[in-house]
């Protein structure tokens, strides 16, 4: 059947549309040309797609994956240092910045609370990551997410103590991504 004066065809698809349809029965547009109204599957109006998911969404959960992983590094390295390693890694780092940390830091019987007590911190900032994205993409509460990886940022900053290129990295990493949550928070919900 071929297309008679008056017919009226999509602007966006080109389907032919029924007389008084307000949306295209194969994409679902709205005749007047402005974006479809809705998402899914709707009596007579085509598919929508869904939205898809931003990609600094999955960067949320790629960060609470990598934290949990460091933070468990972190803590099983403290864990199993020994004296001789302790020294090495006070070497290595004086070596590397020029500064002698021998004079800075703590001597081997008086740091294993301290390595401990920096490892908990990791391994809690790691935590409040991954639970974070959870929070976002379970729950959908973008205002506790964005809380949840600033305080997971701010506790990376503890790791400094002991490494400080990985705590300034971690924080990075959470700040950036915390900016990210907040600047899109209106979007998201």
């Amino acid at each position: 059947m071929g297309a008679m004066e008056g017919d009226k065809f999509c602007t966006r698809c080109g389907a032919m549309l029924p007389d008084g349809a307000a949306f295209c029965p194969d994409c679902g547009a709205n005749i007047d040309g402005s974006a479809p109204a809705g998402h899914g599957y709707g009596e007579g109006y085509g598919y929508q797609p869904a939205p898809r998911v931003p990609w600094f969404m999955v960067l949320v959960i790629l960060y609470g994956v990598l934290a949990t992983i460091g933070g468990l590094m972190a803590g099983c390295t403290y864990a199993a240092m020994d004296e001789a390693y302790y020294n090495d890694m006070i070497q290595m780092m004086s070596d590397m910045t020029g500064m002698d940390y021998s004079t800075l830091l703590p001597a081997w019987s008086d740091s294993m609370h301290i390595l401990m007590t920096v490892s908990m911190f990791a391994i809690g900032a790691s935590g409040i990551a991954a639970i974070a994205s959870y929070v976002l993409f379970k729950r959908g509460d973008v205002q506790k997410s964005i809380i949840l990886c600033g305080a997971a940022s701010v506790l990376t900053l503890v790791v400094c103590a002991v490494s400080p290129f990985e705590g300034i990295a971690m924080f990075v990493i959470g700040a950036v991504i915390t900016y990210m949550l907040y600047s899109a928070r209106d979007t998201l919900v």
